[in-house]
This record gives structure tokens, sequence and C-alpha cells, in this order.
């Protein structure tokens, strides 16, 4: 079953044929419709209990050799997951931050002279009672990339 958006692309792929865009052009699902759609969801993680000034709000991915890992922010830090096999996904490491609010992102770059990986975690301003906005810079080499490591790090 195909659940989409009835926005015409059009316009912004002009290249494309109506029939390759011929799938928009479907109805909306059904209002008693119970499934997720295109996605199938294959595991969850939720290590943080939710308050006014804690919840999840960005997150990022990153991969080294064989392992995958989910950066995940929050109001109260940094989370990274181990999500190697999606169905059992494990937290690695807590990361508490201070400053900023509860709203934070995370973004990673690779540093192709060093061959070191860094992810880079904004506090965005003072909602929820934070101080100063800050960044914070990890560095993420210790993660694994062996697929037999136990728990995700070296």
């Amino acid at each position: 079953e195909i659940i989409s958006s009835t926005l015409s692309l059009g316009a912004l792929y002009p290249d494309e044929n109506s029939e390759g865009l011929a799938f928009l052009q479907q109805p909306p699902a059904v209002a008693s419709y119970s499934g997720e759609g295109n996605v199938i969801r294959v595991g969850r993680w939720n290590g943080l209990v939710s308050t006014s000034t804690s919840f999840y709000n960005g997150i990022w991915g990153y991969a080294v050799g064989d392992r995958e890992y989910a950066l995940q922010c929050h109001g109260q830090g940094f989370n990274i997951i181990d999500i190697t096999d999606p169905t059992s996904p494990f937290r690695v490491q807590f990361v508490p931050m201070e400053g900023g609010g509860y709203w934070r992102d995370a973004a990673t770059h690779h540093d192709a002279v060093t061959g070191k990986s860094y992810a880079y975690v904004g506090a965005q301003g003072n909602q929820g009672g934070g101080t100063n906005p800050n960044l914070f810079v990890f560095d993420l080499s210790n993660l694994s990339g062996d697929i037999n490591a136990p728990n995700g790090v070296d």
C-alpha cells in the first residue's frame, strides 16, 4: 500500500516524466488507516524520562567500519546509541551538557588530514531555563568500527 502526498513536484523536477511521478497522484490514506505507511519500524530505544525541559530534539547518524550510531540530543545532554542491530539499539555513552536550553542538534565532520571524526553539538538559546548557548565538539575516534566489539567501544 502506498501512502503519498498529493504535492506536485513537477516544478522542482521538470525533467521527470509524469509516469515517474504518478505515485504522487494517489489519494491520501483513509482515516481508518492504522499502519506505519511505507516504512517498517524495526527498533526503538528510549532511555530518557521526558520532562518539560528534557526531551529528544536532534539526531544525526554516524558510521565507522561495520558499526552504526545514532547521535541523539536532548535537553540534558547527548546520547551515543549503537544501532548496528536496529532491532536491539543500546546506549554506548551519555554526555551531560551544561548551558543552552533544551534545544540541541548534532552534525559530524571527518578530518581527512588527521583521520579523526568529530560530532558538533549546538546547545541553542536559553529556552527551558538554560544559560548561555554553547557549542560542544566530541572526538568520535574511540567509537568502535568492529562488529565484534562488545559495547560499541574498543
